[in-house]
């Protein structure tokens, strides 16, 4: 019996500005590979990161 693996990858952009779209081009490059993708986001960003 012959097992096929495939690649999945979680994606946790940091939530500031700059950083969500480049991690998305890199999914989307992930993706045409034929990469599971699986991006996780929070609406939750400490003030201490912002200052």
């Amino acid at each position: 019996m012959s097992t096929s693996h495939k690649a999945h990858c979680l994606i946790l952009p940091y939530p500031l500005q700059g950083h969500i779209n480049p991690m998305l081009q890199f999914s989307k490059r992930l993706r045409s590979k034929r990469v599971e993708i699986t991006i996780v986001t929070s609406k939750v960003v400490s003030i201490e990161a912002i200052i």
